[in-house]
Order: C-alpha cells, then structure tokens, then sequence
C-alpha cells in the first residue's frame, strides 16, 4: 500500500513539474514577435507569406508558410517547450512555386530539434536565384541569448569553375 501511495505521489510531482516554467534556453531572450508577413526580402508574390513566431515566455518559436497550405520548418514547431507536428514539413518546391525563386539547392528546413534549452534556430535556409542573380536566403527564429526574427538574402559572388 505503501508504494502505491508514493508512486501516486511522484506522478503527481511530475506532472506539476512539468508546468514550471524553464529558466535555461537556448531560444531565449529578446522580445516577442509575430509576424505573418514575412516574404523573402526582394520577393512580392502574395502566395509566398511566412509566419515567424517566437513567444520565450510560452516556449513558442517556430516558422509556418502558407504557400499552398500550412506548412511549417521541419514539419514541427515549439508549442509549450515541446515538439508539436504541423500538417506539413515546408518543402523547396513549393518555395518554388510560390515565391518565384528558383534552381533552389542545400535546403535546409530546420524545425524544433533536441530541446528547448539546446535549439538555436528554427527555420529555412537555402541558394536560390531570383531574378537572375543567385542569393543565399535565411528565414525563421535564431539566437541562443537574444532570440530574434531573421530574414536575411546575400549575394552568391560569381565563382569561376577550376579545371
């Protein structure tokens, strides 16, 4: 009876534990922000429209897109400092499709991974050409100390191939 007692006693704990908010974060610091806006800087199409959003009190961080339906990077997003599925994992063909960029290579669509105290960006990253020039884009929530909302596009210098 008495190991009853203290088995109910420990799940009890455990799960009020479990609503204490965490202190040490990887995504941390910084304001909250979200923005449902967000378009590769240089890209107007009205399909091409991303979700960032980053709540550190919560344990919210995460990017949807919504070219084509909901989408989020890597399939998943941060809800309650845990991994929470969306209905799709934002793929570079539908970037393609919807924001115009095109020959898209090294796509990388970074959603929650690990944990909340050890994840430091949620997001995509790729090379793209828009508009004849080749750029290196980055969207999405990053920061270990001072979380923000990047949306970044440089310019891929030509490279000339060696024999």
């Amino acid at each position: 009876m008495l190991n009853i007692v203290f088995r109910v006693l420990t799940l009890s704990l455990l799960f009020l534990l479990s609503f204490v908010p965490r202190s040490a974060m990887a995504l941390g610091g910084g304001s909250s922000f979200d923005d449902v806006q967000v378009r590769p800087i240089g890209i107007t199409a009205t399909d091409c429209r991303f979700n960032a959003f980053y709540y550190p009190a919560d344990g919210d961080a995460g990017l949807d897109f919504f070219g084509g339906g909901w989408s989020s990077s890597g399939g998943n997003a941060w809800i309650g400092y845990t991994i929470q599925p969306s209905p799709a994992n934002i793929s570079s063909s539908a970037i393609q499709t919807y924001c115009g960029i095109t020959n898209i290579q090294n796509f990388v669509s970074d959603g929650a991974t690990g944990s909340y105290g050890t994840d430091d960006f949620v997001g995509i990253r790729f090379r793209g050409t828009f508009g004849g020039t080749v750029y290196d884009y980055e969207i999405g929530a990053k920061g270990v100390s001072n979380t923000s909302l990047v949306n970044s596009r440089t310019t891929v210098a030509n490279t000339t191939p060696t024999a």
